[in-house]
């Protein structure tokens, strides 16, 4: 006997659909039946601050990192002073005051000037050499976790404390199921084949398992050699925003395994798919212990209530709310209301007092702290405020 009845309606064009009719019949007892008035409530509420889902971590900000083809091209990457107004709530004099983020993403930034990009439907697919490469750039001593590191000590010594750790997540970059010669992750003298046309969908499977094992342990390897005082590694993030399960049957298995071989490892494996992208409601199910929805509102013309939307479905499928900006922010009135907008809205269904997470356009929260605009400044001091759970609209 069923209680619920699921229905998935994969598209690949335009598809219409105003009516969904399910026949039963009477249970046991002779009774029609009815859905429950509750649901399947049993994932319900938004993730918990500091929690071990969170790996521990109460508020996390996304750090894209790369290269692109503009001036200068390592824009898209932080040294110590960029990375300290993150860390640190600082005042008009770049002087700490409190801490700020405790959890740091990063990701690597889509497109490579070799014409690849880590998303799953663009552009070329990446290989062994881009992975190594974002790993290499990740691991600088001068930037990204080593201008963490610095950035942590440096704040502690302001701030006199002994006990602030700062959280790492790293990104498992997407292994493309059109990727044919991926590199020799193994060492046993072939190139792992991803391709799902060449070799199929089980082959296909067990050597994207060997891709993302391999990334996993260099990572590691890395971790322990750079030996961070002050940075714990706490999670990792799963690149792809959607579940890509047309171009692989086996997507969910991957998934699936990635979270039981990261949770061995001992870390925490987290998910924040695009607005209502597929496999959102599936997120539990393959693994992710945190997945947080994205609005996509500031950068679409859409109205207010997209976020209403959002936090209530987040809240009845046991997930966060991404909060999102972009440099508009800093002078633009309009833009700065719709950032304002995702905070509001925090208070009002409860959001701001779960695990949150961030983004920004590479720097926009770096640039408002700096800025000798009032307006600007004001959105990096009602950051903090929202982040301790004092903000009010």
């Amino acid at each position: 006997m069923s209680r619920y009845v699921r229905l998935e309606v994969p598209v690949s064009s335009w598809i219409f659909m105003d009516e969904i009719e399910v026949l039963g019949s009477e249970d046991l007892s002779g009774r029609k039946l009815r859905p429950s008035p509750k649901g399947p409530k049993d994932d319900t509420g938004y993730p918990k601050e500091g929690s071990k889902a969170s790996g521990h971590m109460n508020n996390q900000v996304l750090l894209y990192t790369g290269e692109w083809q503009y001036q200068p091209a390592d824009w898209i990457s932080y040294t110590k002073e960029d990375l300290k107004s993150l860390v640190a709530y600082v005042d008009r004099n770049n002087e700490a005051k409190d801490f700020m983020f405790d959890g740091f993403l990063f990701l690597p930034y889509g497109p490579l000037p070799n014409g690849a990009h880590y998303a799953p439907n663009t552009a070329l697919p990446t290989d062994m050499n881009d992975w190594e490469h974002h790993l290499d750039r990740l691991f600088r001593e001068d930037r990204e976790l080593g201008a963490l590191n610095r950035a942590v000590t440096e704040t502690k010594a302001e701030l006199k404390e002994r006990n602030y750790k700062a959280k790492v997540v790293v990104t498992i970059p997407y292994p493309r199921t059109d990727q044919g010669n991926f590199g020799d992750v193994d060492g046993d003298g072939i190139n792992e084949n991803l391709n799902v046309q060449e070799v199929g969908e089980e082959q296909v499977l067990a050597n994207r398992k060997k891709v993302v094992k391999w990334y996993v342990d260099e990572v590691y390897k890395r971790w322990m050699q750079a030996d961070y005082k002050e940075l714990e590694l706490a999670s990792f993030y799963w690149y792809a925003e959607f579940v890509s399960r047309q171009t692989s049957v086996n997507e969910d298995l991957l998934i699936q395994w990635t979270s039981d071989y990261v949770h061995r490892q001992g870390a925490a494996f987290q998910w924040i798919p695009y607005y209502f992208a597929r496999g959102w409601n599936d997120w539990k199910r393959n693994g992710f212990d945190t997945a947080l929805m994205q609005p996509n509102y500031m950068f679409h013309n859409t109205a207010e209530d997209r976020l209403d939307t959002i936090a209530r479905a987040a809240y009845d499928h046991g997930m966060g709310v991404e909060i999102e900006m972009n440099d508009a922010v800093l002078e633009n009135s309009e833009a700065r209301d719709k950032y304002y907008a995702y905070l509001n809205k925090g208070v009002e269904y409860g959001y701001m007092r779960s695990f949150k997470a961030f983004y920004q356009q590479v720097k926009t929260l770096k640039q408002a702290a700096e800025s000798p605009v009032p307006a600007a400044r004001e959105v990096y001091d009602k950051t903090y405020s929202y982040l301790k759970g004092t903000y009010r609209p």
